[in-house]
């Protein structure tokens, strides 16, 4: 069995089915799947859909692929001005590593095909066995470590898998942080509870308010509390405006989990020991995909916890970091901030070969946001191996989404919050997001659907808010 981007796949289909049965009036429809490669973890595998309908002029095959384009003004009178829609679906075929392709006639028909490589289900028990192995030696490998759960840890993140990996860090000391989303979060929890936090983990890269502004805010009213920052930033520089906004040190990411323990400890004044046999193993440099060992000693051999995480990131790569790969080939600003989180997330999770390009890519970008083929490509094969892997554990994805499902009065009231927040340009949380594609996904039409988290996806608000505004929910 193959597995794949289903959601990304359905969509693509569905838009030319769709356009297929629109314009052919007689005579017939017909998809294609065909296997074209097998390899011995993934498969190349042919999606077509064929028409004998009205059919398009050559010349006018690469209108198209325009927004919301149809091939001539009598087309659009005839059938509706809806479009075809296919530069949606050209970009969500490009997310997954294809290309959209069309060979029409005039009066004879059309097709519309892509290719894509797909990993193949070949779940290995041995797999199973490592990890339990892992789990069992990393357990054993513990030290007692010190109760600090007398410290108020503050801690500031937008990404969700950034957050669980922290709090599982700090979980082994018996440390239970609060959690704010961005800086103005950070900002009003911290003036809500006048001295009870004892120390601040600060991202710095964030939505609404980034951390060197929260830091800068939370300075004016408190010049003594501990402020960390959580940093991928490796230059002198950055460290400098680190220090100047008022921050006390900063953490490198990925995390090194002793390394973050040793720091709260120390700012917190409270002695720590880790001896140098207990620190934590780094990236295995012979693990390309995933090292499980480095994850499972993040999490503290919490197995459970390591699957919640790569179940949720296995759905962040097929939602908002899907297009990335198309954004940086066409030189789009909204590339930066997701190539920044996905260097974070794929870094601490153990990911070492994305997390490698990510990089990679990201220290180009900053200079020059021209990035090249080579590097798009190879970018896209990391996030299709890593992918591959994950499902290959047979993790179930499903689950971490029914944790949150909603009932009607839920989903209404997340509808009308995402809503209000679109509406004036709020930064939407991907797991949000997520719970309402999913609370819609059987009330709201398939295509629709599809150009709004494509519309979200590119934090294209305004698009994103008329097409919401129209729906009854």
């Amino acid at each position: 069995m193959v597995v794949g981007d289903e959601l990304r796949i359905n969509q693509v289909l569905v838009n030319l089915l769709s356009n297929a049965l629109k314009f052919t009036n007689e005579g017939h429809v017909t998809l294609t799947i065909e296997l074209k490669k097998r390899h011995e973890h993934s498969a190349v595998i042919n999606f077509s859909v064929s028409d004998t309908g009205i059919g398009i002029a050559g010349e006018d095959i690469s209108k198209l692929f325009a927004p919301f384009s149809q091939a001539d003004n009598s087309t659009t009178r005839k059938y509706g001005g809806t479009g075809l829609g296919l530069s949606i679906s050209t970009r969500l075929v490009e997310a997954m590593g294809g290309r959209l392709n069309a060979d029409s006639q005039r009066g004879v028909g059309s097709t519309f095909s892509f290719e894509i490589e797909l990993g193949i289900d070949s779940w290995d028990e041995n797999k199973l066995e490592a990890v339990d192995e892992l789990s069992m030696i990393s357990i054993s490998s513990i030290q007692d470590l010190p109760d600090l759960s007398n410290i108020n840890v503050l801690l500031v993140e937008d990404n969700e898998i950034n957050q669980e990996v922290a709090l599982a860090i700090l979980k082994k000391v018996n440390i239970e942080a609060v959690v704010a989303n961005n800086g103005k979060e950070a900002v009003n929890l911290f003036l809500s509870k006048p001295n009870y936090f004892n120390i601040i983990l600060m991202d710095l890269q964030m939505p609404i308010m980034n951390g060197y502004e929260a830091a800068s805010v939370i300075r004016e009213h408190d010049k003594e509390i501990p402020i960390i920052a959580l940093t991928a930033a490796a230059m002198v520089e950055d460290r400098e405006k680190v220090l100047r906004v008022g921050m006390n040190d900063h953490l490198p990411k990925p995390i090194n989990s002793n390394e973050m323990l040793r720091t709260v400890a120390k700012w917190c004044n409270i002695s720590i020991n880790i001896a140098e046999k207990e620190e934590e193993k780094t990236l295995d440099q012979n693990s390309a995909v995933l090292d499980i060992g480095y994850a499972l000693n993040i999490v503290n051999s919490n197995k459970e916890l390591l699957h919640k995480i790569l179940s949720k990131f296995l759905i962040e790569l097929e939602n908002k970091f899907a297009s990335l790969p198309a954004l940086l080939s066409q030189n789009d600003p909204s590339a930066a901030p997701l190539i920044h989180a996905l260097k974070g997330v794929s870094g601490n999770i153990g990911a070492k070969a994305l997390a490698s390009i990510c990089n990679l890519i990201y220290n180009k970008y900053k200079k020059d946001p021209v990035v090249s083929k080579e590097n798009i490509d190879a970018l896209q094969n990391a996030m299709n191996a890593l992918k591959t892997e994950i499902r290959s554990m047979r993790l179930d994805t499903n689950a971490v989404l029914q944790e949150t499902a909603l009932n009607s009065d839920e989903l209404q009231n997340l509808f009308q919050e995402i809503l209000k927040d679109v509406k004036i340009g709020t930064m939407i949380q991907t797991r949000k997001q997520q719970m309402l594609f999913s609370g819609l996904k059987d009330k709201i039409n398939g295509y629709e659907l599809g150009l709004w988290m494509e519309a979200m996806d590119e934090f294209d608000y305004d698009k994103a808010y008329n097409i919401m505004k129209e729906w009854k929910v």
